[in-house]
């Protein structure tokens, strides 16, 4: 796999060097600023780009630049996590696979390129998986789901989202169109390191009217409150509504997985929409699938709006959603549904007519 590295940054240099060195990939390139490497992409794109944020501040070294002028996969190096922020969120929604932090110029090269080697490592197996060939599509269910009728009883509701690449944003984008009194509980999945993930939910929070904060072992969702996945533990419901950690059935390097969180969701006892948004591979396609099937509302985003059309793509040939949206489209109806929709308290899979003859393209 051909990796290249743009950095002005002696220290992030030699890290990301180790790094390299040490998982045996090699360096293709190296560019100190944003005219080199934008001539090199031109002369040859490589497999992975290590893209330092001083360099991808803007203008032609930015990730959005690079990703409309000469794509490639993209990973953010950063000295500050905390200080780059801004345009870390920038690069993720323009499409960056992930962000890794090579520490302060003071701290060890060696003792910093075992984390980043191992971040650099997963993000390359991601791109391995994506390539591989699809697994051939199921058939979707030949008899559409429908709504039961209105009742009186007042049960949880809850709206679930999962995401990759380009996920930040589109999240940001859904949870700011939700209104302050949003009725349903809201828990958050994105593939994200664990060091990164109580940041990114922060900066969800200052998008939107919802408190947000990281899940905690033990919680039980709540109306009008999002809480995210923390990273590199697998979130899951434990019962029909406390969330807890699992360890997935198989081994998965998407962490934390969206499939390990939507099969788990299964178990809720209440109404319950979930959301597959942009993202590499097909994690949480198969959770999506499971959830359908169980009788939850399913939307996958629409490939014109996902920076990239992996996983809801998988999940439309799965036959796992509903309707496919795009993301302007996302929040209004998850408003509509669930201010709409109440049923008899009860499993999911005790509710499987819920999702007939809703409104939409169909997946």
């Amino acid at each position: 796999m051909k990796i290249a590295i743009a950095t002005n940054s002696a220290h992030a240099l030699a890290v990301l060097r180790r790094a390299l060195a040490e998982r045996r990939h090699e360096v293709d390139w190296i560019a100190q600023d944003a005219a080199d490497l934008v001539q090199r992409c031109a002369k040859r794109a490589p497999n992975l780009l290590l893209l330092d944020c001083e360099i991808a501040s803007g203008g032609d070294g930015s990730a959005a630049r690079l990703m409309a002028t000469t794509p490639c996969p993209i990973v953010i190096v950063s000295r500050d996590v905390a200080a780059h922020a801004g345009r870390i969120f920038e690069a993720l929604g323009a499409g960056a696979l992930d962000v890794v932090n090579v520490g302060a110029d003071h701290t060890e090269a060696r003792v910093m390129a075992i984390s980043v080697g191992s971040r650099i490592d997963m993000n390359v197996r991601l791109l391995r998986d994506a390539s591989a060939p699809a697994r051939a599509p199921e058939q979707a269910r030949s008899t559409p789901l429908s709504p039961r009728p209105p009742s009186d009883t007042d049960v949880a509701r809850l709206l679930v989202i999962g995401a990759s690449v380009g996920g930040p944003q589109a999240i940001a984008t859904i949870l700011g169109g939700l209104p302050r009194d949003f009725p349903a509980a809201i828990v958050v999945v994105q593939h994200v390191d664990a060091e990164f993930a109580p940041m990114m939910a922060t900066w969800f929070g200052s998008q939107c009217e919802l408190p947000v904060r990281i899940a905690q072992e033990g919680d039980i969702p709540l109306p009008g409150t999002v809480l995210v996945a923390g990273g590199d533990e697998h979130l899951a419901f434990v019962d029909e509504h406390r969330l807890g950690h699992a360890k997935p059935k198989t081994n998965s390097f998407y962490r934390p997985s969206i499939d390990v969180f939507f099969e788990s969701a299964v178990a809720f006892r209440g109404v319950l929409i979930a959301v597959l948004l942009t993202g590499m591979g097909r994690d949480g396609a198969r959770g999506l699938r499971e959830l359908r099937d169980a009788g939850a509302h399913t939307i996958a985003q629409d490939r014109g709006t996902s920076a990239v059309y992996g996983m809801p793509k998988a999940a439309v040939e799965l036959g796992a959603a509903v309707e496919v949206l795009p993301l302007d489209r996302i929040a209004p109806r998850i408003a509509t549904l669930i201010g709409a929709r109440r049923c008899a308290t009860g499993p999911m899979r005790a509710t499987r007519s819920m999702a007939r003859g809703e409104g939409g393209e169909r997946g």
